[in-house]
């Protein structure tokens, strides 16, 4: 009777570890039905082509962008860059956009953010409860930049009406952003150059 309560408190132990073990794993791959690599960064998707999202993504008349910051941690202005980099372009575009500076402590819980009310003059800072409806918003399209991951390796993870940026180091920030942005709209390093350039001359 005691051998036959051993075998089964072992293989209950077994169980339970194989379990854990198949938890964890799922915890830290992530597979995706569709995958594209540009330039070492993979865009993925478990909708469709991840081209094919991106297309319809850049008709939409309406976006919101948002940048997470960490307070404190000296990373605001490379943060700041893809506001700056989606919001010149979709502006440029026609498009209606608002801006989000979504600010995060270390463990990545919201504690305040900064918009623009979808006016580039504008900025003011907002509650969470506030924030929230905007970062939920899914009736506009919604491109979210988040804060380095330190993963190893950059993805862009696209869905019907959103777009994650998760670049896994903060040298990658700007380049994956704007293989992003690239994505959506081909000649967007052209309406970079033109709106340096005018405002070189002012």
């Amino acid at each position: 009777m005691e051998k036959k309560q051993e075998f089964f408190i072992a293989v209950i132990a077994l169980f339970l570890i194989s379990l854990s073990f198949f938890v964890i794993l799922s915890e830290f791959s992530q597979e995706f039905k569709y995958s594209v690599s540009r330039d070492g960064v993979e865009f993925v998707s478990n909708e469709a082509p991840p081209g094919e999202l991106m297309q319809g993504l850049s008709e939409k008349s309406s976006f919101i962008v948002v940048s997470e910051f960490r307070p404190g941690t000296g990373t605001t202005t490379v943060m700041a860059e893809p506001l700056t980099m989606f919001n010149s372009v979709l502006v440029s575009l026609g498009k209606n956009v608002v801006t989000i500076a979504k600010e995060t402590d270390a463990t990545g819980k919201i504690t305040a953010c900064q918009t623009n009310d979808g006016n580039v003059l504008e900025n003011r800072r907002i509650t969470v409860e506030e924030c929230s409806p905007l970062l939920s918003d899914s009736s506009r399209a919604r491109i979210i930049v988040g804060f380095p991951s330190n993963s190893g390796s950059s993805l862009v993870i696209v869905s019907s009406g959103l777009v994650e940026i998760q670049p896994a180091s903060l040298e990658e920030v700007t380049n994956v952003s704007f293989l992003a942005l690239q994505a959506m709209y081909s000649d967007s390093r052209e309406i970079l150059e033109q709106i340096n350039r005018v405002i070189g001359q002012v």
